[in-house]
């Protein structure tokens, strides 16, 4: 690989071509993919960025017949996206392919309601995929070229040696696509894990729980010694990676969503329900997404690391301002300490964590008006560890 990308930048440099270029950055990303180094994820999206995009019409694509059960103006284009993802190496749900057939049509006495392929996402930039290397299902998103700054964050903590560090909490950026233009516009789809809400299973325990909140406070902590804030904590933007828990492939676009444990399946028969385990007999991960409007900054001393913008699920952070800077590092704190206050009465059966009254002397000075008396990322670590460990087994059952 080392080998060929030499020998592809020295003909680049001797014949600058579009066909040079490609296989450049075909080779850069692959290389990315497998090892992580970050330089060459820079020189893939400086390379890739430069190449003119197909369009529909010369993939072979425009043309495709839509079924009248799609909605054609929000899954239209992921039809017309098919061809293209195979090679690629993703493949869309039945739903998707050119040659779909209802399955509920087939069978005699099928309810509609009850078939996988009736099931899809209201959000149009996003899809359910399977990997065809390894038969892993992913998500694809679909993000404005403009959104490029998400993505670059993205890839940063997806590149080593963040990637391998356990304490890396940010979504795990699998693979990212240049597809042809969408409506004439430039588009890239970033390929993350299929992960399911902290809520739907809920944590089983007090200790469960105690776990979900370290593993955040872990990641933020992470974040912000990268220098990296978040700016948009809450509960929609947190997910937990399950196959252990939840094994069996359940659908993402279900009755319910991602509160919904039905395997629905496409061979007639009925839908059945998902036994969850526990979160603490198994390995389980949880991840910050959704980092559109995350800040990062070079100097971890610089005056400069002042933003304004109200652009999040929670605006009750005192500081938020569209007009007067702030520091977003507490900000994060303060959105942090709401989001485990409301999940705290969220949970199904909040009675069951009627034992965390321990963490409330935590949760005030995270939560405290004044960001200059909230703890750092690095501080909530060190004084929940010390909480934990004074705080006996039985209280964690």
């Amino acid at each position: 690989m080392d080998q060929d990308i030499s020998a592809l930048r020295t003909q680049l440099a001797e014949d600058d071509t579009i066909a040079t270029r490609s296989a450049l950055g075909a080779a850069l990303r692959q290389r990315w993919l497998t090892d992580g180094g970050w330089t060459d994820w820079v020189d893939w999206a400086t390379t890739v960025s430069s190449i003119p995009r197909a369009n529909l019409v010369e993939v072979g694509a425009v043309n495709v017949k839509l079924r009248p059960e799609l909605n054609a103006k929000l899954e239209g284009h992921w039809v017309q996206l098919q061809p293209w993802l195979a090679p690629q190496g993703y493949m869309l749900p039945s739903r998707y392919q050119p040659d779909w057939q209802p399955s509920w049509l087939k069978a005699p006495n099928r309810s509609e309601l009850l078939s996988a392929d009736t099931l899809w996402s209201l959000r149009p930039h996003l899809a359910y995929a399977t990997r065809i290397s390894d038969n892993t299902r992913v998500i694809l998103k679909i993000c404005q070229e403009d959104r490029y700054s998400e993505v670059s964050i993205m890839a940063f903590f997806s590149s080593e040696p963040r990637r391998s560090d356990p304490q890396n909490h940010c979504y795990p950026l699998l693979d990212v696509l240049w597809p042809p233009l969408l409506r004439g516009r430039a588009h890239l789809i970033v390929v993350v894990p299929l992960l399911r809400s902290i809520i739907y299973p809920p944590p089983d325990t007090v200790g469960e729980m105690v776990k979900c909140i370290s593993d955040f406070a872990e990641g933020l902590e992470f974040m912000h010694q990268n220098n990296v804030a978040h700016r948009d904590i809450a509960e929609p933007n947190v997910m937990v990676d399950v196959p252990n828990i939840v094994s069996e492939p359940w659908h993402p676009w279900g009755a319910w969503g991602n509160h919904d444990y039905t395997v629905y399946t496409e061979d007639g028969k009925l839908p059945r329900d998902i036994v969850p385990r526990l979160r603490s007999k198994f390995l389980v991960k949880y991840h910050f997404l959704d980092l559109g409007s995350s800040s990062a900054f070079n100097d971890p001393l610089s005056s400069s690391r002042l933003v304004v913008g109200t652009e999040a699920i929670n605006r009750d952070v005192p500081e938020l301002s569209e007009t007067v800077p702030f520091d977003p590092f507490p900000a994060d704190i303060g959105m942090f300490g709401d989001m485990v206050r409301d999940l705290f009465n969220q949970f199904p059966f909040p009675q069951r964590y009627q034992g965390l009254d321990f963490l409330n002397s935590l949760l005030t000075r995270m939560c405290h008006d004044d960001p200059a008396q909230r703890y750092s990322a690095s501080e909530v670590v060190a004084v929940l560890d010390k909480i934990l460990r004074r705080t006996s087994r039985i209280t964690l059952r």
